[in-house]
């Protein structure tokens, strides 16, 4: 499914697609951006300060690598070898369902794996249609916490072929 940003100006295929969306239970382009949105509000109050998804498919098939950009201490913690001694704030990327899985064990977390799930479906929404078929893309999916932004940059590769026909 394409994006609505990709879609021609044509509201009967907007509409349509709306449709088909609906019809196989997927959720609209809108409904995504939300969910995305909110899970990474709840991220930033663990000190996550962004979020990459690095995407790739091809040949009918494909993947999301989705890491966080953070500096929550009980991550940091479970990361050092016994005996550290240093506690210096710092900055790490780590999986975000290493990051969730971490977070899920503090009293009173409110990060839960179906949350994480639903965040991650939405990710997928934002791809444009098609991207795991034949040549497929690849790109990125960053959220900035600080403004909320979301940027989705993406690479398609296409197979280029040149014709010519001459008739003497």
């Amino acid at each position: 499914m394409p994006p609505t940003d990709d879609l021609p100006h044509d509201p009967q295929l907007a509409e349509f697609y709306a449709m088909l969306r609906q019809a196989v239970g997927r959720p609209s382009m809108e409904d995504a951006i939300k969910t995305i949105k909110q899970f990474s509000r709840l991220l930033a109050s663990y000190n996550v300060r962004c979020i990459v998804g690095a995407y790739d498919g091809s040949g009918d098939s494909g993947d999301m690598n989705v890491d966080v950009q953070h500096d929550h201490p009980a991550v940091l913690r479970n990361k050092t070898s016994a005996g550290a001694t240093d506690t210096s704030p710092t900055t790490e990327w780590c999986n975000i369902e290493r990051f969730c899985e971490a977070i899920r064990n503090e009293p009173d977390s409110l990060i839960t794996k179906k949350r994480l799930d639903e965040f991650l479906d939405a990710m997928f929404e934002l791809l444009p249609g098609g991207w795991e078929i034949n040549d497929g893309s690849y790109g990125e999916i960053t959220v900035e916490i600080s403004n909320g932004e979301i940027t989705v940059q993406h690479n398609e590769r296409i197979t280029d072929v040149e014709s010519s026909t001459h008739t003497y």
